[in-house]
């Protein structure tokens, strides 16, 4: 599977095709990512993964923290439609070592009527508020 990343890399867009490589997902070794499933609110749909890169000595540098990139899935907020649509894309983040990825998920409309505006930009908005919390674990 190929994804194609966008991002910053001093004032400029690059764009990187990345292949997805799901073994190394589940077989460890040197290219293993971290999932974490966390919950950043009480509602069942509240909730996210992060994936964290591979360990990796980083010379020259005392950061200990991956950038974090935070993908919201699309799917018109229809409740078919969750963040498992975009779990090979955060896994191509991590596994490139571009950044930790925050996958999450979030009220839809459909399920009891509690999703679509305003909940799903509450649910948003709180998500990007655990962010701090995010940092303690990466």
């Amino acid at each position: 599977r190929e994804s194609s990343i966008r991002h910053r890399l001093g004032g400029a867009t690059v764009k990187r095709e990345l292949r997805m490589r799901p073994k190394a997902l589940v077989e460890g070794g040197k290219n293993k990512i971290t999932r974490f499933p966390i919950r950043y609110g009480p509602h069942p749909d509240q909730h996210g993964e992060l994936f964290l890169p591979p360990k990796v000595e980083r010379a020259g540098t005392d950061e200990k923290r991956w950038p974090l990139i935070v993908i919201l899935h699309g799917g018109f907020w229809q409740n078919q439609y969750r963040k498992d649509l975009m779990t090979d894309m955060a896994g191509d983040i991590a596994l490139s070592r571009l950044g930790a990825a925050w996958n999450l998920e979030y009220r839809r409309v459909g399920r009891g009527g509690d999703g679509g505006y305003p909940e799903t930009f509450q649910d948003v908005a709180a998500a990007m508020d655990y962010i701090p919390t995010l940092h303690r674990i990466m």
